[in-house]
């Protein structure tokens, strides 16, 4: 490291006469031994000549990383740089602040600053850090906003150093904010964006998929579109007191929780959820539906009437296909029916079916493939 003083004047090797350490910019520091030409450590103190050079740091036995001695950063770990990277000043010290007397204090062992090691902080990482390192005016709004937070209430008036704060730092971390925010919406959008094609192309050739085949990939594109739900788990056991004998639900769904939900899934038909002429002025629901519903309600009642006993069942199956820590909770558990299509629906048929919807919604989702569909669609609308 070369360094000029400032004013011109070589105090550096005057405080070394005097077996002294030297504090370069409230950052670096160093002692007599440091000096970079041994003929400098014997060097008569002298006005005239300002520059002096010290050992910052030196090449490791490896030959990957130079080591810069932590006493020399005031800190109580040594520091690694690749040796690859350009070492700037304002790595270590950003507006007056010692940037790695900071990063000691949350550390526990040497500092290693890299391109590609593992075991180590990455260049790009570090470098995010030294951008959005605070500067001492910021240090000096955060103190007013403390300390006017504390005093408020004892002054008639004070300045309002909390929307100060805030709008500084709103304008320091915008720009960088947005860049990381478009790349997740961009990141969202394709990936909602194939979903929605695969599904289209699902739909259009429904007759090739085999039920099983169908089921998997749908519960593949729910557990995306509602991201709350963690595992399915498949074949539940359940048991039916009035019949006497153990039921098995197709499928259920487990939150985060560990909360457990229904979840029928039947082929795409058109003629599937209502009929298509009214019966005393109302379009009531087909067969397949009415069916898939008495199905989830039963299954319903038969795990929450179990109680505790319905838990451990659901539990043991769940931990013997998934190595998790979850525990299932059977609590007020609801439903969900994926099935048919409601596009070719007329408007009369569309507003009996939401009051159909809505009757079960307490309990029973019910969504139409064409509803999936526009759930996808207004998703990606968001992400654009």
């Amino acid at each position: 490291m070369e360094y000029s003083p400032y004013d011109g004047r070589d105090w550096v090797r005057f405080e070394f006469e005097a077996d002294k350490d030297v504090t370069i910019a409230k950052t670096f520091i160093f002692n007599k031994e440091d000096l970079y030409d041994e003929e400098d450590k014997s060097h008569e103190f002298s006005y005239e000549e300002a520059s002096v050079t010290l050992i910052f740091g030196k090449l490791n036995t490896e030959g990957k990383y130079y080591e810069i001695e932590g006493r020399k950063l005031g800190i109580s770990y040594n520091l690694f740089f690749d040796k690859d990277i350009t070492i700037r000043t304002n790595y270590f010290t950003c507006y007056g602040i010692s940037v790695f007397r900071h990063i000691a204090k949350i550390v526990t062992g040497d500092i290693k600053i890299g391109i590609d090691d593992r075991d180590c902080i990455n260049k790009k990482t570090f470098e995010q850090l030294i951008e959005k390192f605070p500067t001492s005016y910021e240090l000096k709004l955060y103190a007013e906003k403390r300390i006017t937070a504390i005093i408020r209430d004892e002054f008639d008036k004070t300045i309002d150093a909390e929307k100060k704060y805030e709008k500084y730092m709103r304008k320091k971390y915008s720009k960088t904010d947005v860049i990381a925010s478009d790349i997740t919406k961009e990141f969202e959008k394709e990936k909602y964006n194939n979903i929605y094609e695969k599904l289209t192309e699902m739909l259009k050739n429904q007759d090739i998929y085999t039920e099983p085949v169908w089921q998997k990939q749908i519960l593949e594109i729910l557990t995306i579109i509602f991201p709350k739900y963690l595992h399915v788990l498949p074949e539940v056991p359940v048991n039916d007191y009035y019949a006497s004998k153990k039921r098995r639900i197709d499928f259920t769904l487990i939150d985060y929780n560990g909360n457990i939900d229904i979840i029928e899934i039947k082929r795409p038909n058109d003629k599937s959820i209502l009929t298509d002429y009214p019966y005393r002025e109302n379009f009531v629901p087909l067969r397949e539906l009415s069916g898939a519903i008495m199905q989830i309600e039963k299954y319903l009642f038969h795990l929450t009437k179990g109680g505790k006993k319905s838990e451990t069942l659901v539990n043991e199956h769940f931990h013997s296909k998934f190595n998790s820590s979850l525990n299932i909770k059977i609590i007020n558990p609801t439903g969900i029916v994926i099935m048919g299509r409601d596009k070719s629906l007329n408007k009369d048929q569309i507003a009996d079916f939401e009051i159909i919807k809505r009757k079960y919604k307490n309990i029973i989702d019910i969504i139409t493939y064409d509803d999936l569909l526009l759930r996808l669609k207004r998703i990606i609308e968001k992400y654009s």
